[in-house]
């Protein structure tokens, strides 16, 4: 069962077949290959250092947090009486 948008069978087939031209040359699908495992081996660098900003954000004290929230927020709430 498909969720939202829905295209013609002809469209569809269209789509399948513009993606198989795509990688039908061997050089297109290695650079796409490449180019993929580049990013997730960034993506999984950045998901590293979330988990660590996550620890340091749970190991702080509760006004520690309440404090940088407070500064962080300055900039927007300082024309507010």
């Amino acid at each position: 069962m498909r969720i939202g948008f829905r295209h013609s069978a002809e469209t569809i087939s269209r789509l399948r077949e513009r993606g198989r031209a795509q990688f039908a040359d061997p050089e297109k699908r290695r650079l796409h290959s490449e180019l993929t495992s580049r990013k997730m081996a960034e993506a999984s660098v950045h998901v590293a250092q979330l988990h660590d900003l996550r620890n340091a954000w749970l190991a702080a004290c509760p006004k520690a947090r309440a404090r940088f929230l407070l500064e962080l927020q300055a900039p927007i709430c300082k024309d507010e009486p």
